[in-house]
């Protein structure tokens, strides 16, 4: 493969040719596989470690629901959980659109749907108790359950978890432009070239039945993968066969640059693949969560209700 130097002469570029770039330079970092960030990681490492120890010491009597810091936890779980509706009603209601900004009331929503139920679950002591409460536990335990399908959900067919609804043409577009870019990139290495073109067209399924679109939906991941390693390694490999015209810095700055090239065409690839099935499944989804939301508001209520009552 001469891709060291066709990639140096497309790096040698005028001023105009660079600025014609810019755009494919932001697809190419858009598209590029989404790793969690460290505030992510740590607060989900967080939260299962409580969830551990609540966990491991159910039943020791340190917190009670009735009394003291348990039935604080109770109380606080439940504000959040009603605080859940503020998002929608940030969305829809006219008198709410100039109180904040979307997404600041998006990740409230994200971070009170995760905190709610942990409060919740330590105001019980994960353990069961009478019939109304149990309801109340299950009821919020599904939609907690069904906040965290729809979180996965909504990042398949929006930019990012705060970004804006993608479209299935500006998708087509945006990996169109990603295969020409990389073709005049990598333009004498057509193996390279001709393996994303298997993949992508495996893929799409474009005349495929419907038990081999269904079977290569459910292997994508794993696929991608797969793909993504064999063309890591041929480019090592390629690279490497370069090594006495380049220096070692210029090499890896190369390996660096056709390896985000190639992430981000078969990132392309799959989000064009998955996007109407994500999106009606995410309709349905968000037809289905409210009802559940609204049982959870009722139950808790009754919840409440019994409990100080009787």
């Amino acid at each position: 493969m001469h891709a060291t130097a066709t990639m140096n002469a497309q790096m040698n570029t005028s001023p105009a040719q660079a600025t014609a770039r810019a755009p494919v330079a932001s697809l190419i970092e858009q598209y590029q596989p989404r790793i969690l960030r460290l505030g992510v990681l740590l607060s989900y490492l967080v939260v299962s470690v409580l969830l551990y120890l609540g966990w491991t010491s159910r039943g020791e009597q340190y917190l009670t629901a009735e009394s003291g810091l348990g039935y604080a936890l109770g109380i606080a779980g439940g504000s959040m959980m009603l605080l859940l509706l503020l998002y929608p009603l940030r969305k829809k209601l006219r008198l709410m659109r100039h109180v904040g900004p979307v997404k600041l009331w998006f990740r409230l929503h994200m971070s009170f749907g995760v905190l709610g139920p942990l409060c919740i679950l330590y105001h019980c002591d994960f353990r069961l108790g009478s019939l109304n409460s149990n309801v109340a536990l299950f009821c919020m335990l599904t939609v907690a359950g069904s906040g965290l399908i729809g979180r996965y959900l909504y990042m398949r067919i929006h930019k990012g978890l705060y970004g804006s609804k993608a479209s299935l043409e500006e998708l087509r577009r945006d990996a169109q432009t990603l295969k020409q870019e990389l073709a005049e990139r990598v333009a004498s290495a057509p193996q390279l070239l001709e393996r994303l073109d298997v993949f992508e067209k495996q893929t799409l399924c474009e005349g495929a039945q419907l038990s081999t679109r269904v079977a290569r939906k459910l292997t994508l991941g794993f696929r991608l993968w797969r793909t993504r390693a064999a063309l890591r390694r041929f480019i090592r490999e390629e690279i490497r066969s370069q090594a006495g015209t380049q220096t070692p810095a210029e090499l890896r700055t190369l390996r660096r640059s056709l390896n985000r090239h190639v992430n981000a065409r078969l990132e392309s690839v799959r989000q064009v693949a998955g996007f109407s099935f994500y999106e009606k499944l995410f309709s349905a989804w968000h037809i289905l969560h409210f009802p559940l939301f609204l049982m959870l508001v009722l139950s808790g209520i009754v919840h409440v209700f019994a409990v100080h009552v009787y």
